[in-house]
């Protein structure tokens, strides 16, 4: 199904506003490898008459940007602490991946039921949140248009940085986005999960 999946365009969103420049240590438990494994959502749009794709896709990427100035941590750069063998981010604004593709066979009819394999919807998240420890980015997320109208929007997190509860309050709070709306939330960060490391802010 997802075969015909071609990607259009391809660019980091970062903070709408200026963030915090410094690194934040992550807890033991998230520093582990076994908690760098990824997890993804994918939600599907029905197709509404008259509606502009290139509006629509600035929209939702207004939206990130937005979220991202409470939730900057994830618009960072995961990596190895030097002193010591646990993670941290580094906030810097590198951004999240931010990808717009179209599908010209797709519609949304073929998600009513879960697929025969689910490696026939992994096209819709083009490129998987892998080794954030080489530089991927930690989150990605991917706007595929359907033939119909439609939309796929898929989001890949690493858990490294943030989990399930948190990931949610991130996409309630960027955007009202199955309202394709803007808007925009405190976060909420456990401050177990993500620490900040005094000696190295800056």
């Amino acid at each position: 199904m997802a075969s015909n999946v071609i990607v259009t365009e391809a660019n980091f969103i970062t903070p709408s506003e200026p963030t915090p420049n410094h690194i934040l240590r992550l807890s033991t438990l998230d520093s582990k490898l076994f908690a760098c494994f990824i997890y993804e959502y994918l939600f599907i749009y029905e197709p509404l008459h008259g509606v502009d794709q290139d509006a629509i896709t600035e929209n939702v990427k207004a939206a990130l940007s937005l979220a991202l100035v409470p939730y900057y941590p994830l618009a960072g750069k995961v990596q190895v602490q030097n002193e010591s063998p646990g993670l941290e981010v580094e906030c810097s604004g590198q951004g999240i991946l931010f990808i717009r593709a179209a599908a010209s066979t797709c519609t949304t009819s073929e998600f009513d039921s879960a697929p025969r394999h689910i490696m026939q919807w992994k096209r819709f998240l083009s490129l998987q949140v892998t080794d954030v420890l080489s530089g991927a980015p930690p989150v990605v997320m991917q706007l595929t248009w359907l033939h119909d109208g439609g939309a796929a929007l898929a989001v890949g997190f690493n858990h490294c940085l943030i989990d399930g509860t948190g990931s949610a309050q991130f996409l309630n709070s960027s955007a009202g986005l199955p309202r394709w709306t803007r808007a925009r939330a405190e976060a909420d960060l456990e401050p177990s999960l993500i620490r900040p490391n005094p000696d190295r802010a800056s």
